[in-house]
């Protein structure tokens, strides 16, 4: 994948006009279209906690921490007493909006592109051609993140839930140490694989693995290493039991994929089905397992049992779980107590739209319930998965979930304002970073800004109405 091209959004932004008068603070004065999920005219007021120079606005995002004074319609910004010692930048025609949260993603496959999926082919054979385009030595790994992460800046995103994949050649360091090196924050998950027969002897090789690796974390970086048992169909529950451990230990979040298909499904409930194919091709199929799955239950239960270690009088305190996807909510008999688990386990959810579109979730299981999800108090926000899914064109623009809001405007009528929170103070609570930061609220210190085209009169989708996501104009 070559490197993303820069977004012309800022282009033809000229330098800020210099301050009325002088003072020993830089402030910035920025009059928009938008601001926030609110297409009105306003301005707002930033304070830069050091010396910057504001003429390098434009092309690329300004790495400089800043916080919000003021912020307020046009006219009534003037009255403040800081604006004469503000430089001031015009923007008609463009909106600000937070620096944006990719709550899932996987950055060491930006390398492999979109690719089609047909839904009626052999599943197998979209995977093989997936595999042979990932890459296995550290240094393309680490090659491939980088060239994610600037797909994520150029897409508006600050912030990252990344999937550090296992490689088939087995553990490996080089996905998250380079997302570390990123200026990314976030958290990069560390995968790993746990089923059937060799169970315990992967458990001890990762639990080493992770420990060394908390160990050698970089201070200065600005993301987080977690932890990613892969899903229900590829780890045990006694994997995931050392996970929740691990967390409690290490302090380190934990991230799975869960309830993402009906194939999943039928393998956790019925121990059938292509999953159990795949783990009897790769050797990691055991009837032993046999005690393990195929005991009726959904995915949700099954998972949510061996992390709260169900039947256990000693449970170790951790982080709650962070699940991505949960395309599938049961039959419409269980599909409140499944909510309802969810809730009251403090689970997070990721919903990734592009993704389920991608691989006919709502064909096989019906609309996503993410709204459902959020009405009964369960915290959802949305991610990208891997640019595998990504349409090319919208690939090309960056790896962001600016598109997969947009898309749940423009397909569910979500209304502006939620979308957007979806993609910033929400996906910011499930990486379990300061939401606060993810505002653009008079006192915070947000972690970035963005600016996105609305044009003059905007439409229903306010903000969402352009193709192009947000170009960051400050990283905080």
């Amino acid at each position: 994948m070559n490197q993303p091209s820069p977004n012309n959004s800022t282009r033809g932004i000229h330098a800020p006009t210099p301050p009325v008068t002088a003072s020993s603070r830089v402030l910035l004065r920025i009059d928009a279209a938008g601001l926030n999920a609110d297409a009105a005219p306003a301005s707002i007021l930033l304070e830069f906690a050091s010396a910057v120079d504001l003429s390098q606005l434009g092309p690329k995002p300004l790495n400089a921490s800043f916080r919000v004074l003021a912020s307020a319609p046009l006219s009534e910004l003037d009255a403040h007493p800081s604006t004469t010692h503000a430089h001031r930048l015009a923007l008609p025609g463009f909106a600000l909006v937070p620096g944006l949260v990719n709550a899932h993603t996987h950055l060491d496959l930006t390398a492999v592109g979109p690719k089609l999926f047909d839904p009626l082919a052999p599943f197998a054979d979209w995977l093989k051609d997936v595999m042979a385009g990932r890459k296995t030595s550290p240094e393309d790994i680490a090659a491939a993140v980088r060239t994610g992460a600037a797909l994520s800046l150029a897409g508006g995103v600050v912030a990252v839930g990344d999937i550090a994949g296992c490689p088939p050649t087995g553990l490996c360091d080089a996905a998250p140490l380079a997302f570390a090196a990123s200026g990314l924050r976030g958290t990069s998950f560390t995968e790993f694989f746990a089923i059937g027969p060799r169970e315990a002897e992967s458990i001890a090789r990762f639990t080493t693995f992770i420990e060394s690796l908390n160990e050698r974390w970089p201070t200065d970086s600005l993301a987080s290493l977690g932890i990613s048992p892969h899903a229900p169909y590829s780890v045990g529950p006694a994997a995931y039991r050392v996970a929740r451990e691990l967390s409690a230990r290490l302090g380190l979040q934990v991230c799975t994929h869960l309830a993402e298909s009906i194939e999943e499904r039928r393998f956790i409930s019925s121990a059938q089905g292509p999953q159990r194919d795949m783990l009897e091709a790769w050797g990691m199929w055991h009837d032993d397992l046999n005690a393990v799955v195929g005991q009726g239950l959904h995915p949700i239960d099954h998972t949510l049992d061996a992390w709260s270690d169900v039947g256990s009088s000693h449970r170790v305190p951790a982080q709650p779980l962070l699940a991505v996807h949960i395309n599938d909510l049961g039959k419409p008999a269980d599909r409140d107590r499944l909510i309802a688990r969810l809730r009251d386990t403090g689970t997070g959810v990721v919903y990734c739209p592009r993704a389920s579109e991608y691989f006919g979730a709502s064909t096989a299981l019906g609309s996503h319930g993410y709204r459902e999800l959020i009405a009964a108090g369960v915290p959802v926000a949305l991610g990208t998965d891997s640019i595998i899914n990504l349409p090319p064109e919208q690939a090309a623009m960056g790896i962001t979930p600016w598109h997969d809001a947009r898309r749940l405007v423009e397909r569910d009528g979500l209304p502006v304002a939620e979308a957007l929170a979806a993609i910033t103070t929400s996906g910011a609570h499930a990486l379990g970073l300061d939401p606060n930061q993810y505002t653009l609220a008079p006192g915070t210190s947000p972690a970035g800004l963005g600016i996105v085209r609305v044009g003059p009169k905007p439409g229903p989708l306010g903000v969402f109405g352009g193709l192009e996501p947000p170009t960051l104009l400050l990283n905080g």
